[in-house]
This record gives structure tokens, C-alpha cells and sequence, in this order.
């Protein structure tokens, strides 16, 4: 496969479905360094994502997401993990698809709602809704994003089977690899 745009590898997709699992794994197959982007927001600003939604809201947060993309875009080698929502914001898809190979991680609303349940605590969006909640939020926004998402230079369907998943993504980016020509 030949890389081109930067050799940043950018995965979007919503909450949940395995952005920062799989990023790490493909930085790891492909020798590169690989990035978080609400992890690297928490760190710098010495906050949980939770927090900094609750003290300052979210458009405070979407301003340190597309600081953090502008700061990332003239580095090399990279796998960069999106928070859910990212790309939504600021026309931050449309930079993230001129700076480097989009991969959108799909998965269905079931597979979201079973994984989101487990994990709502950790969630700011998400912590005071009840399940009925949380399905209507994945569903309403899940219909929103969806157009932006599908922009990515590649898609790649998620079932729900963790390590099937896994082991059919990693596979695309071994060799032989396909060689993309944006």
C-alpha cells in the first residue's frame, strides 16, 4: 500500500466502536506512533473529557479537538484516534480528508448500544441518560453523522465480533497491500 496524504491514518467513526482499541494495534502492525486524540486533550489541559464538558462546555472542548488536529497534521507516521464527534465540527472532515487516509469504523446502532450501556459513566454525552435515552441519542445522532463519516477514503464494517473484527482490519493493511490512489 502506498500512503499519501502525510502517512496519517485518521479513524472516525461514533463512541464506542473501538477508534482507540484498533488505532493502537494498527500503529503497533505498522510501526507507527499512534495518538488519542481526547486522551492527548485530557492530558494537556489536566482534565477529564467529562470535565471539561461539564466546566466549559462543549463548544470549548470542539476548539481543543481542532487545535489538536492542526497541531498533528505536519507530523508523519501516525494513527490518530478521533473522539466521535470531531469530524462533525468545524469542518474538521474535510481536513482530516485532505491531510491524511480516513477510516471510517461502522458499526450498527446494536452493536453501539450494547458497548455505550457497559461504558456510560465514561461517557459525558451519555452518564445521565437512561438505555431508552442512550438508543434515541445513537440513533438521532448516528442518522447526522452518518453523511459526514461516509466521506472517509475507506469504510470498514465492524460486527460486533471483537477479535474477527480486529484480525479483518488488521489484514488490510498487511501485505500484499492495496495500493490507494486518492
Amino acid at each position: 500500500m502506498n500512503y499519501t496524504r502525510n502517512d496519517i491514518f485518521f479513524l472516525v467513526g461514533f463512541m464506542g466502536v473501538g477508534k482507540s482499541y484498533l488505532g493502537q494495534r494498527l500503529a503497533r502492525q505498522l510501526n507507527r506512533e499512534f495518538v488519542d486524540t481526547d486522551q492527548l486533550i485530557e492530558t494537556r489541559q489536566n482534565q477529564s473529557i467529562s470535565t471539561i464538558f461539564s466546566e466549559r462546555g462543549e463548544l470549548a472542548f470542539r476548539q481543543l479537538e481542532g487545535d489538536v488536529i492542526r497541531e498533528l497534521i505536519p507530523k508523519k507516521n501516525l494513527v490518530v484516534a478521533t473522539g466521535g464527534g470531531l469530524p462533525i465540527y468545524g469542518n474538521l472532515m474535510d481536513v482530516l480528508l485532505q491531510n491524511g487516509t480516513t477510516i471510517y469504523l461502522e458499526a450498527n446502532e446494536k452493536i453501539i448500544l450494547q458497548r455505550l450501556i457497559q461504558e456510560k459513566e465514561h461517557r459525558p454525552l451519555l452518564k445521565d441518560k437512561t438505555d431508552f435515552e442512550i438508543k434515541a441519542y445513537i440513533s438521532e445522532t448516528l442518522e447526522n453523522r452518518s453523511p459526514i463519516y461516509e466521506k472517509a477514503h475507506l469504510i470498514f464494517d465492524l460486527r460486533g465480533a471483537y477479535k474477527k473484527d480486529e484480525e479483518d482490519f488488521l489484514a488490510m493493511f498487511k501485505p500484499p497491500l492495496i495500493e490507494f490512489d486518492w
